[in-house]
């Protein structure tokens, strides 16, 4: 097999610079917004959300789903919500959801407890070779039956459960299969209790956490523990998505590698499940600071404030790794 190079020329580099910027917003707040509006009662709002591909899949299996979602505006929807199990869909109508693992399993989640639903599933080219097969062995606990069986990707088929029954469910580092989880929960009967040893993204239970009818998160000898009430009534959401914390990285590590230069990021979502790359950036000598902070609907967001920095070399625990699972890659490029 014959060897590949390439080139690379640099027609001219940045100079120093002194910026304010926005950055995209949360990709993971919208596409559990839009599902979670889904789920509640009457409408909810949503603004500032991302309009990317992955969201765009979301909004268009909500739909699908009986779901009225109307777009106001640039990033600002209402969503119609009926409430936990009113999902409905004709059978075996088929359910793409393009690239987005996130919706996929969230989605899936909600479903598998929902009444009534048979449903084919399909992704891209891409997400029909992720294996599902976590989610799988998670959601036929609650009762949910996957055609043909033993087949672990998709395309799939989906038989809701008849008769969903509350589980205990051991979490891992996956906020997508605890999210699907506690999604299957609020439909079941009884009560979900998931715990969770390892901090794992917690946007899913924040958003849920002002309905206290339909969950808890409490803490037990450094277990975190969510129970899930079952066939509770969920409250309309009302929320403004905050900036990406992952793609405000690519323009802090920016800033700190080139000389003379300063950057403010507007309204950026800081939740400490989120903010691991900024932590350990810190550590090896960053100059960063967090400005205007504060906390809505259970999530915190402020500005990151960011100066040119020479950088110590990086070691850090693996304790850091479910909060820096995006940035990997920067990390590497601010230590060449």
């Amino acid at each position: 097999m014959a060897s590949k190079s390439f080139s690379v020329f640099i027609d001219q580099l940045i100079g120093p610079f002194n910026k304010t910027i926005k950055v995209d917003s949360d990709k993971s707040l919208s596409i559990r917004s839009f599902i979670i509006g889904s789920m509640s009662q009457n409408i909810s709002f949503v603004k500032n959300s991302l309009e990317s591909e992955d969201v765009k899949s979301t909004i268009n299996v909500c739909r699908k789903l009986g779901v009225k979602i109307k777009r106001q505006n640039t990033g600002s929807y209402k969503i119609y919500g009926n409430g936990i199990g009113s999902f409905f869909i004709k059978k075996n109508t088929e359910l793409n959801f393009s690239n987005s693992g996130t919706a996929s399993r969230l989605i899936l989640g909600a479903l598998s407890t929902n009444p009534n639903i048979q449903v084919k599933l399909r992704g891209d080219h891409s997400l029909n070779k992720r294996s599902m097969k976590k989610l799988i062995d998670i959601l036929s606990k609650f009762g949910a039956t996957f055609l043909p069986k033993g087949k672990n990707n998709f395309p799939l088929k989906m038989i809701s459960s008849s008769l969903p029954i509350g589980i205990n469910y051991k979490a891992g580092i996956s906020a997508q299969l605890k999210s699907a989880a506690i999604l299957a929960g609020l439909n079941s009967y009884g009560n979900t209790i998931v715990e969770e040893r390892n901090s794992s993204r917690d946007h899913t239970e924040n958003l849920l956490k002002k309905n206290s009818q339909a969950i808890k998160v409490a803490y037990k000898r450094k277990k975190k523990i969510i129970t899930v009430f079952g066939k509770k009534y969920l409250k309309p959401l009302i929320i403004k998505i905050n900036g990406d914390p992952s793609s405000a990285a690519f323009f802090t590590a920016l800033t700190l590698l080139n000389k003379n230069s300063s950057l403010k990021i507007k309204n950026v979502g800081l939740n400490p499940t989120r903010t691991g790359f900024y932590d350990i950036i810190k550590q090896q000598g960053a100059k960063i600071r967090l400005l205007n902070i504060k906390k809505k609907n259970n999530e915190t967001s402020g500005d990151i404030f960011v100066k040119s920095s020479i950088l110590k070399p990086i070691k850090v625990s693996s304790k850091f790794y479910s909060r820096t699972t995006d940035e990997y890659l920067i990390f590497l490029l601010s230590q060449l």
